[in-house]
């Protein structure tokens, strides 16, 4: 069974089976913020299908009021840093990493590349 179509525009069956629109154009009322992750790195086994913010070299966080971004904060300069902190357990990086978001819950992110 197909989710809708959204605006004249079918979904497609993506990874992990979730379902993904693309270029639907469709105005959101979405009120609250995203965190933006790009270019895994770090040692080989961090990676997996989940990682933590501090993994990726490019970090954006957005808060959107009524579908309308409303502040981005670059924190790449940032999870560079904890990165760093190589003394520290992963469990210490994690809490660092919650200090630095406005919207962080200590939760993992579902990466894939597009």
């Amino acid at each position: 069974m197909s989710p809708p179509d959204l605006n004249g525009v079918s979904g497609k069956k993506g990874y992990g089976g979730f379902w993904e629109y693309k270029q639907v154009n469709l105005p959101l009322g979405y009120s609250g913020g995203i965190i933006l992750c790009a270019d895994l790195v770090g040692y080989d086994d961090w990676f997996s299908d989940y990682e933590c913010t501090h993994h990726f070299r490019d970090v954006l966080e957005l808060r959107f009021e009524d579908g309308i971004v409303k502040s981005s904060i670059d924190h790449s300069e940032t999870m560079e840093e904890i990165r760093g902190f190589t003394d520290l357990s992963f469990h210490e990086q994690n809490e660092l990493v919650a200090d630095y978001f406005s919207l962080y819950t200590n939760k993992w992110i579902n990466y894939y590349k597009l």
